[in-house]
């Protein structure tokens, strides 16, 4: 579910409540992330070191945020990191390409517009973080539910609630596995938000069906045109590269597909501009 609070949903301090805008996020994100991988462009050896120093500039900021004011400790962090980056510079590390690649799935999964959590409010994660910590039991009459959703017996509840709990118990015959303990706060979703955590999955598998479809076709042309084995820097690359869309394909879904969020209450808009219809 995208963000709809203003304030959170930026990056680089960029507004992202223009769908156009997140489209382009999307892009440039796994853009660099493929130039990285794929290409190791001139003196990228020294790159995990800078994404190291990003990663944790927003510590240090937070950090230091009761003793400096903001002037002085946003000048202070950019001079860390130029410090950092010319010393890397003129004494650069032994390259490794498997570090550079770590460093840069790392970025992509937790700097990057599509990283999670970032953007996009993945409520998914965590429900299904809490159901694999959580220790499980079965509902099955209406009294089990009513006393797990709301505390009380079904006898003794008010007719809305008795409804609610009745729609439960009929939407689940064969019972209904919950988090013990976990009460009406973990276990109850919105029916849209199911509905929508759905498509995504469905989406989801659809784009890394094709595109493992589309790596295996490429392998082989590689293969039969050059004669000879793909490399094992392909091989590598690829599969980083199918890490990455594991990571942050649910996110770069909710990005492209969300329209835009209006500036009143953070409503999406129900009407955009004709160029983004199709």
């Amino acid at each position: 579910m995208l963000r709809v609070d203003a304030a959170r949903l930026r990056w680089l301090g960029v507004d992202m409540r223009a769908r156009w805008r997140r489209r382009v996020a999307v892009v440039v994100s796994y853009a660099a992330f493929l130039v990285v991988v794929w290409l190791h462009p001139w003196r990228i050896d020294e790159m995990p070191w800078l994404l190291f120093v990003g990663m944790n500039l927003s510590l240090w900021d937070h950090a230091m945020k009761d003793s400096l004011g903001t002037v002085a400790r946003r000048a202070m962090l950019a001079t860390m990191f130029l410090g950092v980056a010319w010393l890397y510079w003129k004494h650069p590390a032994k390259p490794n390409r498997t570090i550079c690649d770590i460093y840069a799935l790392l970025w992509i999964g937790s700097l990057s517009a599509v990283a999670y959590g970032r953007l996009v409010d993945a409520v998914w994660l965590r429900s299904s973080v809490r159901r694999w910590l959580g220790k499980q039991r079965r509902l099955e009459g209406l009294d089990e539910f009513a006393r797990h959703y709301y505390g009380e017996n079904f006898a003794v509840l008010p007719e809305e609630q008795q409804v609610e709990v009745g729609r439960l118990q009929r939407a689940n015959p064969m019972g209904e596995w919950v988090v013990q303990g976990s009460g009406r706060s973990l276990t109850v979703e919105d029916e849209r938000l199911r509905r929508e955590d759905d498509r995504l999955r469905a989406q989801v598998q659809r784009l890394m069906t094709w595109a493992l479809i589309g790596l295996a076709l490429g392998w082989s042309i590689a293969h039969e045109s050059m004669h000879r084995a793909v490399s094992g820097d392909v091989v590598a690359s690829s599969l980083w590269t199918m890490a990455a869309l594991g990571l942050t394909l649910r996110q770069a879904i909710v990005l492209w597909t969300e329209p835009g969020v209006s500036d009143a209450g953070g409503e999406m808009e129900l009407v955009e501009r004709e160029a983004w219809r199709c």
